[in-house]
């Protein structure tokens, strides 16, 4: 009916017999699934007036060979056009302040993501970024190759992340180049045949570029990524969800770690790592819930290397990792007077439960803090002093808390190995 402003989520989805669609010029909203899966459902344009476009909103239809985007779009949710049977191309007005397209091909006006390629489109290669490229493909987003059953290669160099279900489908996907890709979550290329040569060939692993997608080999319970592929950088999102591995060796030249990339484990108990370097703390600064879903006796062993410092550590970056510390140095500049101690878990200080840290007070007045983040079985722990009116974390047992330092004029903070 004209005058209606929206047409909501789900209005038309699985309405397998609807054909066709008028939609009034009122409309400023096509709401998340509107007519997913309307299977028939064919068109070419959408009203000037709509400016968002619901998740999932045409997934499925069949469309027209070429869908025209309004001008005006300033939203589109992920999948709005995946999945759609006839399209070979989109194309919106080059005065859309938020969208373009190049070659039928969907993205954002930066070009930085891209969000749909046209499921009908005959080609069976596509590279995301030239040499010359004046910008780069940063994000591949959720389902944007949904079904796209004609494509064979894809070149993804230099794009950071795929997202989910972005490959899905792609039935004749066998050859994928992708240097300098950082994360992949690990249903972004399911039933495509580049992954059932990856875990059919590769012992149970996915490794695309220089990231580990996924480790699920069967009957193995220590790895060790020094011994098998000498060019993974990174560890994807929920790499060892599907493995039963308790043991897990990480090179320092691993150094990117992803959200959730040892998370629900849950048979892992040690995760050692060679050496914790800076490109690793920069990567664990933003990133949340590493860990966690592990094993009861989950342990984080780790050795820092002379003269690293982690000032500046971002709040929630090591949330999972166990609060035990095996002793620990403190040197304290207190009215220019040194004084020294070494400290023991479980003699010298307690670590209250509420996520604030009692280090004990001398009988000098100095109050000594540490932030009981890390652990390691090869050698002790020096913490050489912690800048004054900092936050430091500490670990609680359920997450990273920011903790004010006490104390006299402490100086720089950085660990090195004794």
């Amino acid at each position: 009916p004209s005058g209606i402003t929206e047409i909501p989520y789900g209005a038309f989805e699985n309405c397998k017999n609807l054909a066709s669609l008028t939609i009034p010029s009122s409309v400023t909203k096509i709401g998340a699934q509107a007519f997913s899966g309307a299977e028939k459902l064919a068109f070419t344009s959408l009203p000037s007036s709509v400016t968002e476009i619901g998740e999932f909103a045409f997934f499925g239809s069949k469309g027209g060979s070429s869908i025209t985007l309004p001008s005006g779009v300033t939203s589109i949710g992920d999948g709005a056009f995946a999945g759609m049977e006839n399209v070979t191309a989109f194309s919106v007005s080059s005065a859309n302040a938020n969208y373009l397209t190049e070659n039928g091909v969907l993205y954002n006006k930066a070009k930085t993501e891209l969000l749909q390629y046209p499921k009908a489109k005959t080609a069976t290669t596509f590279t995301a970024n030239t040499s010359n490229a004046t910008s780069y493909v940063e994000t591949i987003k959720p389902y944007a190759f949904y079904d796209c059953e004609n494509l064979a290669q894809v070149n993804i160099n230099y794009v950071s992340k795929v997202e989910t279900m972005a490959f899905a489908n792609c039935s004749s996907l066998e050859t994928i180049y992708a240097l300098g890709v950082t994360n992949a979550e690990i249903d972004a290329f399911s039933n495509t045949q580049w992954i059932e040569n990856q875990l059919s060939n590769n012992d149970g692993k996915v490794v695309l570029g220089e990231l580990l997608v996924l480790y699920a080999p069967e009957n193995k319970t220590t790895m060790n990524l020094s011994d098998w592929d000498t060019n993974i950088m990174a560890i994807g999102e929920n790499a060892f969800a599907f493995s039963d591995v308790e043991t897990i060796y990480v090179p320092s030249r691993v150094s990117r770690w992803n959200e959730y990339a040892f998370a629900n484990a849950q048979e892992l108990k040690d995760v050692y790592v060679e050496k914790m370097n800076n490109s690793l703390l920069n990567s664990l600064r933003v990133k949340e819930n590493i860990f966690g879903g592990n094993h009861e006796d989950f342990k984080l062993h780790v050795t820092r290397s002379d003269s690293e410092t982690i000032a500046g550590m971002g709040q929630n970056a090591l949330t999972g990792i166990p609060r035990e510390v095996i002793s620990t140095t403190v040197t304290c500049i207190n009215n220019g007077v040194t004084t020294t101690r070494t400290l023991y878990y479980d003699e010298n200080y307690t670590l209250a439960e509420d996520g604030t840290v009692n280090w004990l007070t001398q009988t000098d007045n100095v109050v000594y803090q540490n932030t009981g983040v890390w652990k390691s079985f090869e050698s002790e722990l020096t913490l050489n002093g912690i800048a004054a009116n900092e936050n430091w974390l500490v670990y609680n047992g359920t997450n990273i808390s920011p903790v004010p330092l006490a104390g006299g004029d402490i100086v720089s903070l950085s660990y090195t190995t004794s």
